[in-house]
């Protein structure tokens, strides 16, 4: 089902799941999806799975650093999270740049982040993750997600892939959002 507000993520939850008995997640790395109706387009597979390997090395830290703490190893209380890598597109940050430095660019981004959109000739991320109880091995719940960084994250025209990396960063701090709010629920 489409997540309320317009984003675009899509989101799946096993009816009657019960969510309230954990309270830690299992990371798996990142696999890298490879069917033919991936979302690469010509993207070669070594910046994919340098992508894999950036997200690899921050979702510890984000997820990590909420009300949800990683677990080391199957328990009743945890469910593994498998992220998958879907697609991702370029930034193309020579035009990126000059749409920041025109006018008519500057205005057009800074109306777009304010609207906490992404900018022109910004890049993205198609992340799907999903939720097993590792007791059972139940598949528990599931997200499709795109997203590009925010028009005036800088941080993002950096290089080809600095949108999606930024763009991951930031449905990882989502994730974690969601993980603080349903631990704040238990309370």
């Amino acid at each position: 089902a489409p997540v309320p507000k317009g984003v675009p993520v899509y989101q799946y939850g096993v009816p009657r799941f019960d969510f309230l008995p954990f309270r830690r997640v299992l990371l798996e790395p990142v696999v890298v999806y490879t069917a033919p109706d991936h979302g690469f387009g010509d993207i070669p597979q070594a910046e994919r799975q340098a992508l894999a390997r950036f997200i690899d090395a921050n979702a510890p830290r984000i997820l990590g650093g909420g009300a949800v703490k990683l677990a080391e190893a199957p328990a009743p209380d945890v469910l593994r999270l498998r992220l998958t890598l879907v697609g991702m597109t370029r930034s193309r940050p020579l035009l990126q740049g000059v749409s920041y430095a025109i006018p008519v660019g500057a205005a057009r981004n800074l109306a777009k982040g304010a609207a906490g959109g992404s900018g022109v000739f910004m890049g993205s991320v198609i992340l799907a993750g999903e939720f097993y109880d590792t007791s059972t091995g139940a598949l528990a719940a599931g997200f499709l997600a795109q997203r590009s960084p925010n028009a005036v994250n800088l941080l993002a025209i950096a290089s080809e892939s600095a949108a999606a990396e930024q763009g991951a960063l930031s449905l990882l701090e989502e994730l974690r959002g969601r993980f603080d709010a349903r631990a704040a629920e238990r309370r």
